[in-house]
C-alpha cells in the first residue's frame, strides 16, 4: 500500500502508524518510569534499585527511537533519500559522543543514559522535520490525547500509596484507558479494535 510512495498515502500511514505505536509506548515509556525501581527489585534484585533513573531515561529514548525509525527507515527509505538518511545518522554521531563525553564525566552512569535521550532526540526530531516534506501536516489530536492519558496515569500512581507492581500496573492501565476515552472515545475504541483484530488474527493463526 505505501510502496507507491503518493504523498496522500505516506500521510495516511504517517498518522495512524505512530497513533498506534504510540498508544503502546506512551503508557509503557510512562509506566516503566514510574515503576523502574520496582521493576529492579524484582527482575534482578534490590542491589540494582540504585540505576532505576537509568533505566527510566532509556525507556524514555524509545519515544524518540520511534521517530528514527519511522520517519527515517520507512519515509525517506520509501522515498529513496538512503544518502541523506545517511548524512544525517552520521552527523548525529559526533553529537552523541561530544554529549557522552561531557554527560559521563561529570554525571556518571545517569549522564550516559542523558546523552542516548538527547542524541536521539536531536537525530528524531531532525529527521522528522526533514520527511515532513514528503507528507502533509495532520492532527496531531491523537497523540496529545494519548499523551495526557499517559501523564494522568503517572499522576493517579503518585497519588497513592505505593502499593504491589502488579496492582498498580493493572490500576495504571485502568487510568489510562479510562482517561483516553474521556478526552477521545473514538481514538481508544479505534485502537482496541485494531490490536484486537490483531492479535484475535494471531491466536487464530497459532
Amino acid at each position: 500500500m505505501v510502496s507507491n510512495g503518493s504523498r496522500k498515502v505516506l500521510t495516511a500511514h504517517a498518522r495512524l502508524s505512530l497513533t498506534s505505536i504510540y498508544f503502546i509506548l506512551f503508557p509503557i515509556a510512562f509506566g516503566i518510569w514510574f515503576t523502574s525501581g520496582q521493576i529492579l527489585e524484582l527482575v534482578l534484585g534490590s542491589d540494582f534499585t540504585v540505576v532505576a533513573d537509568v533505566l527510566s531515561l532509556l525507556v524514555l529514548s524509545m519515544v524518540f527511537h520511534t521517530l528514527i525509525m519511522f520517519f527515517g527507515y520507512q519515509i525517506l527509505l520509501i522515498k529513496g533519500r538512503i544518502r541523506l538518511l545517511n548524512t544525517l545518522i552520521i552527523l548525529a554521531l559526533p553529537v552523541q559522543l561530544g554529549l557522552s563525553t561531557l554527560l559521563i564525566k561529570h554525571f556518571g552512569m545517569l549522564g550516559g543514559a542523558i546523552s542516548v535521550v538527547l542524541s536521539k532526540m536531536f537525530l528524531g526530531v531532525t529527521l522528522s522535520w526533514v520527511a515532513m516534506k514528503y507528507i502533509d501536516r495532520f492532527q496531531i489530536r491523537d497523540l496529545i490525547s494519548i499523551f495526557v492519558s499517559s501523564v494522568a496515569m503517572v499522576t493517579v500512581l503518585k497519588l497513592l500509596p505505593e502499593l504491589h507492581l502488579v496492582l498498580e500496573v493493572s490500576i495504571g492501565a485502568v487510568c489510562y484507558l479510562v482517561t483516553l476515552a474521556i478526552l477521545n472515545r473514538a481514538l481508544m475504541m479505534s485502537m482496541l479494535g485494531r490490536f484486537g483484530q490483531v492479535f484475535g488474527q494471531s491466536g487464530g493463526g497459532s
